[in-house]
Order: structure tokens, then C-alpha cells, then sequence
């Protein structure tokens, strides 16, 4: 990725951004806002993350996964196994879940990612606990 970011350009402009990995699971990306890239740039940074997908076999970019952490470990479920997952309590309304939504570098450093799922979207999923 840092390959990548050092040639990202958006019509000819660079585009600042860096990468990181988080919790060995999750690879967050951050651009400055004020310089923000066009949809032909963000469409060639998932181009490269999609590259990087099959060259290690692993999925990076799969929006249907929830991701909890339990017993010091990331979880992670189909929409339907977290349900599952929560009516059998198993998953509790205090699991810490991430919110793969955030939208800020700032909600991210900040602790909005990494909350108790009652306190995020995934609290539609919790049903009647």
C-alpha cells in the first residue's frame, strides 16, 4: 500500500494519504479531506486493494462482515450468524463490535469504531435482548 500511496494521484495532483493496519485486522486508509480525490482515484485505490485481496487470498473489501471482539479476539460473522450469535447470547448488547462505517481518521483515534454493539448500527441485529 505505501508502494501505492506514493504514486496515488488525483488528475495529476498527488493524493496525501497513508495506510496502517489496525488490530492486525482491519486496514484503514486516511486522505486529507481538503485535498479529497476524485471518484477515478478512489476508483484505482480499490483497484490495488482488490489486487492485494488475490495476491494474498484473503477478503478486504467484504461489506457484509460484522466484526466483534471476544476473549481479546476479532471476530468475524455474516449478518446472520451475528443474529444467531445474539439470540443464543453468545453476542450481548455490551460485545464490543467495530463500526466499519466510521467515516474519520478523528472517529477512529477517538474510540467510535470499537463500541458496545448497543451503542452502534449493530444493535438492529442484537433483536429483543
Amino acid at each position: 500500500m505505501q508502494s501505492f500511496f506514493s504514486k496515488w494521484a488525483s488528475h495529476g495532483a498527488p493524493v496525501p494519504a497513508a495506510g496502517s493496519v489496525v488490530d492486525d485486522q482491519f486496514v484503514v486508509v486516511a486522505v486529507d479531506e481538503s485535498l479529497a480525490p476524485s471518484g477515478c482515484s478512489i476508483d484505482s485505490l480499490f483497484r490495488e486493494v482488490k489486487n492485494i485481496e488475490r495476491e494474498l487470498e484473503i477478503p478486504l473489501l467484504d461489506s457484509t462482515r460484522v466484526f466483534a471482539r471476544q476473549n481479546d479476539r476479532i471476530l468475524s460473522y455474516t449478518r446472520q450468524e451475528f443474529r444467531r450469535e445474539a439470540a443464543e447470547g453468545i453476542i450481548e448488547r455490551t460485545t464490543e463490535v467495530y463500526d466499519t462505517t466510521v467515516e474519520t481518521l478523528e472517529e477512529i483515534r477517538n474510540g467510535h469504531w470499537r463500541r458496545p454493539a448497543d451503542q452502534s448500527w449493530h444493535k438492529e441485529l442484537l433483536g429483543k435482548l
